[in-house]
């Protein structure tokens, strides 16, 4: 079975694997079509506000993007707006690779 999630050509020894799924060839068109400014994911499981950079190749210290000051800039915000319980904020925010996949 096909993960559409692990279907995209980055960091691939063999291009002939990838782009296999029709999601991952419709996200690709759209992205290829539209300037994505900022997207969204939702993901069961786990609660947290997380943005995207970092790969295996770009793992800690050097998995800042270029505009990872505006990015956790908004999601801070929206952390905010999420609330907390007791002194625990409500929804962890960080990259992908730091709060996800630590």
């Amino acid at each position: 079975r096909l993960d559409p999630n692990r279907d995209f050509p980055y960091d691939i020894r063999d291009a002939s694997q990838c782009m296999k799924t029709i999601v991952a060839r419709m996200v690709n068109e759209i992205f290829r079509e539209y300037l994505v400014q900022i997207a969204i994911t939702f993901h069961g499981g786990m609660r947290a506000i997380s943005f995207e950079w970092g790969a295996p190749n770009h793992n800690t210290p050097h998995d800042f993007s270029p505009d990872h000051i505006a990015q956790f800039e908004l999601v801070s915000n929206m952390q905010i707006l999420g609330g907390h319980l007791s002194s625990k904020w409500f929804y962890p925010i960080g990259t992908v690779n730091r709060v996800v996949y630590p």
